[in-house]
């Protein structure tokens, strides 16, 4: 039995070096332009037809949105997903898990706006939508830390923050896509407007 689990963490070891490894060759090997437009988040102001800005103006928002790393497009992408729920898994706390919750969510907006930026939108959108997903677990975990009695002061304010960013960047993306990338975005809008709903009573 013993030697089982040595075997078994000896495994998890070695698994975790070679992804390691792996992200760090390729960051290093990432082009130079690939990183500027990794982190170029902001979006020109005429982008945005001047007739569509009074019925929705979005706030805008100062909250920064983390490098997002490999994105879906790359091979090792499916060893990161893999690295994410071993460490969703591993993190029980859960203020630890609602910062985790938020990092990933902020990750997949920022992945998803370069795939749509750079023509993947069939990429692009299911990588919005799964960092939705990801908001809104982190809103779920942030509601079980209050219910302990923790103390969530600082942590509602980011939330609340990266919860205008987010809308903000859908917004400016959904101009970005064809009619049916529209839809699927705007549906995605609703879908968090109970999320904030949330947000707001927490």
């Amino acid at each position: 039995m013993l030697r089982k689990f040595l075997t078994l963490v000896a495994v998890f070891v070695f698994a975790f070096s070679i992804l390691f490894v792996s992200i760090k060759n390729a960051a290093l090997d990432a082009p130079s332009s690939f990183a500027a437009a990794s982190l170029k988040f902001t979006v020109p102001s005429e982008s945005t037809p001047s007739a569509e800005v009074s019925p929705t103006i979005i706030p805008k928002s100062n909250y920064f949105l983390v490098y997002p790393g490999i994105l879906p497009d790359n091979p090792l992408y499916k060893v990161k997903m893999v690295r994410d729920r071993i460490r969703i898994w591993f993190t029980r706390e859960t203020l630890k898990r609602t910062n985790l919750f938020l990092l990933y969510s902020d990750k997949r907006l920022g992945a998803g706006k370069i795939l749509i930026e750079g023509g993947k939108p069939e990429l692009g959108i299911p990588t919005l939508v799964k960092g939705e997903r990801y908001f809104e677990k982190a809103i779920l975990e942030a509601e079980k830390a209050k219910k302990e009695g923790r103390d969530i002061a600082l942590l509602q304010t980011a939330l609340k923050e990266a919860s205008l960013k987010h809308e903000e960047v859908l917004n400016e993306l959904k101009e970005k896509v064809d009619s049916s990338g529209k839809s699927a975005i705007e549906d995605l809008l609703k879908y968090m407007s109970p999320v904030k709903a949330k947000l707001n009573e927490l």
